[in-house]
């Protein structure tokens, strides 16, 4: 899973969450990943524009208004799972942290 918003990978990765919190964050990255695509985007316009007879330069019209509004809502989405995880990791005490470490690092 690349991400365009880096923060310190030691610190702050997924696998320093607990159990409750990193599924929230694996579930909020599935979402995100599955509906803000270009795939989707595609079937939208096979759907609904050419099927209503828009034809193809309306459709090519379309996704050139539709793609950078997706990349916009999908560098969003990006954006707030990060401070999903950040806000979650940064609310642990010390020691959930540090057992939480541990975990992740038996885990590799």
């Amino acid at each position: 899973m690349s991400r365009k918003f880096e923060v310190d990978d030691e610190t702050y990765r997924i696998d320093l969450l607990n159990e409750r919190d990193k599924e929230t964050a694996v579930a909020m990255t599935n979402l995100s990943d599955n509906i803000l695509s270009d795939e989707i985007v595609s079937d939208y316009i096979e759907r609904f524009i050419q099927k209503s007879n828009g034809g193809n330069v309306i459709s090519s019209l379309v996704r050139e208004a539709i793609l950078p509004f997706v990349s916009y809502l999908k560098e969003l989405s990006d954006y707030h799972i990060c401070n999903f995880i950040i806000d979650k990791i940064d609310g642990y005490s010390e020691q959930e942290y540090e057992e939480l470490k541990k975990q992740a690092e038996g885990k590799e």
